[in-house]
């Protein structure tokens, strides 16, 4: 995309010769490829792209946070950013009006007027845009969220304020402005957060990211809302690292097995499983909670192939390992027993698979996307068993607690 560019080229080769983590600010406000591909990248919205520059956003935003504590504080101010709009967006931020908008990446801005009007009226050959002007009322206690970097930037006179990653703005009104021949959209930075994106993105965190951000807990998080294939370039990305834990092995070979099972390659998702068994055996400190996890994916695909007897022999393996005492996992807890239900369920044997469903509510948490499955699962028990109201009623509140992760 570069190779053809000469200045491009030289901009990429200085990058890689002078820049430090102290110059984030500086290299993002230049005219370059650094600020197109990563605002790209964030209006793409895929974490495959955004991850290639995890680095330099890092960078970047410590840098601002360095910058935030030590300078003057803004309160209550207006911050302007002048642009050409497609129409069509500028339709949906109308019809948005008095609702929230989130911001991908980072948002500039400027402290002068003037300077939004240059950027609002710039001439364009494009048809179909319009010459739009926005104010963003930072409001009291808000202004953490964006920094003056004007000393700092490229383009000192443009008096530049860039606000940070996810900022969110309430939209106050849209009018047409007669003075300045724009139209006027009113912003004011807000905490409040889209609830049900934010409850899904917490429960996230709390069932595939333990400790810290890694490679393999992005890849599970992406076999959790079905990015299928992103999730398999990221292992493949883990599977070159040499210093690869046996630990992340056996997460890696479950993963996999997990992504062959969700696209019906179940003789490959046996393969994965059983090389992770392999690895637990071999290192019996990992055994109960990894073993459980293997046993369990194992028993669904071989439920999945209509081998019920290697399926019944992960069942038993299953409750020995919950005889051992790992009820302390709530959350693993859920998917087993609600395994063991849909094996008796499989097998028509209805009363036993509700015995178990019903174990797997008493482990979960009230609101949680496991909890929606199991209620999903019971209604189907009953619905064979001709208890309709029961199916209904099971099925309402399966439905109700899976809308709010929309």
């Amino acid at each position: 995309m570069c190779r053809d560019n000469k200045t491009e080229q030289e901009k990429i080769n200085q990058f890689e010769d002078i820049y430090t983590k102290h110059d984030a600010v500086q290299w993002y406000t230049q005219n370059s490829f650094l600020f197109r591909l990563t605002n790209r990248a964030f209006r793409s919205e895929e974490i495959d792209q955004i991850y290639i520059f995890r680095l330099f956003i890092t960078d970047l935003y410590k840098q601002l946070s360095s910058l935030y504590s030590k300078q003057e504080h803004m309160h209550d101010i207006k911050i302007y950013r002048g642009r050409k709009l497609m129409r069509e967006e500028l339709e949906r931020l109308r019809n948005n009006i008095q609702h929230i908008i989130s911001i991908n990446g980072f948002l500039s801005a400027t402290s002068s007027l003037d300077v939004a009007l240059c950027y609002a009226r710039a001439e364009t050959s494009r048809e179909g845009y319009e010459s739009v002007v926005f104010e963003l009322d930072i409001g009291h206690n808000q202004s953490k969220a964006c920094v003056d970097i004007s000393k700092y930037s490229k383009f000192t006179d443009e008096e530049e304020i860039l606000c940070t990653i996810g900022t969110i703005w309430y939209i106050e009104n849209i009018d047409w402005n007669n003075d300045t021949a724009t139209w006027w959209v009113k912003l004011k930075l807000t905490n409040e957060k889209a609830q049900p994106s934010m409850e899904l993105v917490d429960t996230l965190r709390k069932q595939y990211i333990d400790e810290e951000c890694t490679l393999l807990n992005l890849a599970n998080v992406l076999v959790a809302v079905g990015k299928y294939n992103q999730a398999q370039n990221y292992h493949k990305i883990m599977y070159d690292n040499l210093s690869v834990t046996d630990n992340q092995k056996i997460q890696m070979n479950n993963c996999l097995g997990i992504l062959s099972y969700e696209i019906g390659e179940f003789d490959n998702a046996i393969m994965y499983f059983q090389k992770a068994e392999e690895i637990i055996n071999s290192k019996q400190e990992l055994f109960n909670h990894c073993q459980a996890t293997i046993c369990m994916n194992k028993q669904a695909t071989y439920s999945a192939l209509n081998n019920y007897t290697f399926a019944q022999e992960y069942f038993h393996k299953l409750t020995n390992i919950i005889l051992t005492g790992l009820s302390a996992n709530k959350h693993l807890m859920v998917k087993i027993y609600n395994n063991i239900g849909l094996s008796y369920h499989i097998n028509n044997e209805l009363d036993e698979a509700l015995k178990n469903y019903a174990r797997a509510l008493v482990s979960d948490n009230p609101h949680s996307l496991d909890r929606s499955a199991v209620y999903n699962n019971i209604a189907g028990a009953h619905y064979i068993k001709k208890n309709y109201d029961k199916a209904k009623s099971y099925y309402t509140r399966a439905i109700s607690i899976a809308i709010t992760f929309r």
